[in-house]
């Protein structure tokens, strides 16, 4: 099966599992309602690692540290953020609240269809684009300060068209921008272990017609080197955190299921972090106070 035969087949799985606005909830998360709530502490989280990539305080170094940390001033409203598969919208919701406007991106007419019908994103004067599913679609280029991807990729079996949304991502992004990546971690097993239905990280695989889970991308422990050295080709500065979450299982078919974590990767376009923190750091001569008489 070609790419081009593989994403049609994808976008007619997800035409069929979003056919009413709950069934597209429950293909997003099945239990969508915790999932939107939890897209509220997604959204801060977010926002923090941007504003610690591009904090103009680490041009300061020295004892002053509450000095520095007070000159940390409020992210502005007009930070141009998107949203890749942003299915019907609840991670933009989230941001639109606060008082940003975000864009989404998807590569479900459907999904971007209900995402449309939010009065919160319609307010906020969101834009949404669809995707060919390896691109950002008609998403302007250089452009946003920071865009990411929840849960979005692990869905794509075919690794071309992963690293293809990791450039468009990088595109989108203005100079200072940064992005953002969240897909599933399985630490309880290496990549020989990976079930057959579902594939490695370095994996193209366009046999599969299920679509959101049915074939997922599983990253084990020995792929991380790999995992690391594809977004640095892409990316910046390039960041790796692992979330434990603990009890949380993903099932396995066979009544089997395996532990696994989530695993956020970030990156910026230029060397935010190199140029500051690396760079020779000038220093002071203090002049000793004198004695009082």
């Amino acid at each position: 099966m070609s790419i081009v035969q593989y994403l049609e087949k994808q976008r007619q799985q997800y035409a069929q599992l979003a056919r009413t606005r709950d069934d597209a909830e429950r293909t997003v998360h099945p239990r969508y309602e915790e999932a939107r709530r939890s897209a509220y502490i997604t959204a801060t989280y977010l926002l923090r690692e941007y504003r610690d990539r591009t904090a103009t305080a680490l041009d300061s170094v020295g004892p002053e540290f509450e000095a520095i940390q007070g000159r940390f001033t409020d992210i502005p409203k007009s930070l141009k953020i998107l949203d890749y598969g942003c299915g019907v919208g609840r991670v933009m919701e989230a941001f639109a609240d606060n008082g940003f406007a975000p864009d989404g991106v998807d590569f479900s007419p459907e999904m971007l269809r209900y995402a449309d019908e939010s009065e919160t994103l319609k307010k906020a004067g969101s834009k949404l684009f669809l995707t060919r599913g390896d691109n950002c679609g008609d998403a302007p280029k250089d452009h946003y300060d920071l865009a990411f991807s929840l849960l979005c990729l692990q869905h794509m079996c075919v690794r071309s068209i992963r690293m293809g949304v990791l450039r468009s991502l990088l595109a989108a992004l203005n100079p200072q921008g940064v992005a953002h990546v969240q897909m599933i971690y399985i630490p309880g097993v290496n990549s020989a272990g990976i079930p057959p239905q579902h594939v490695g990280w370095m994996d193209d695989r366009t046999d599969f017609k299920g679509a959101n889970s049915l074939h997922d991308v599983w990253i084990t422990q020995d792929q991380l080197p790999q995992v690391m050295s594809d977004f640095g080709c892409v990316f910046k500065d390039v960041r790796m955190q692992v979330v434990e979450l603990h009890g949380a299982r993903i099932p396995c078919g066979r009544g089997q299921t395996y532990p696994f974590h989530h695993l956020f990767l970030s990156g910026s376009k230029t060397a935010l972090y190199r140029e500051r923190m690396f760079r020779p750091v000038k220093v002071v001569e203090r002049t000793p106070a004198k004695d009082a008489a």
